[in-house]
């Protein structure tokens, strides 16, 4: 099996636990977000931020118009299933999380 790794600090090799990446990747802005053990600032990477588009913008679309397609379906049903995929797209996040000591630019 595969072992997942969560982000390490670009500056003192901290490896960052799942709650304290989930905290700050579901948070984080343009200004970065201190690492919990040494204080300094850290970036998401590039790629990082192009996971996140893909992962909040298409999984639930998706989910909403594969399961539009397969089940006829009213509103509060699909209102439902984009709830499922959101808490399943921010439980997801952390996994997607890489870290730079400088601000990348988005492209």
């Amino acid at each position: 099996m595969r072992r997942v790794n969560m982000p390490v600090c670009q500056n003192c090799n901290y490896k960052w636990t799942y709650s304290e990446t989930l905290k700050r990747s579901v948070f984080i802005g343009p200004n970065g977000a201190k690492c919990p053990d040494c204080n300094e600032k850290q970036y998401p990477t590039t790629r990082s931020r192009q996971k996140w588009g893909v992962l909040a913008g298409l999984i639930p679309v998706l989910m909403i118009i594969i399961t539009g397609m397969i089940l006829d379906f009213a509103w509060p049903v699909a209102l439902f299933i984009a709830l499922v995929a959101a808490i399943l797209v921010i439980t997801l996040l952390p996994f997607t999380f890489d870290l730079s000591n400088e601000n990348e630019p988005l492209w």
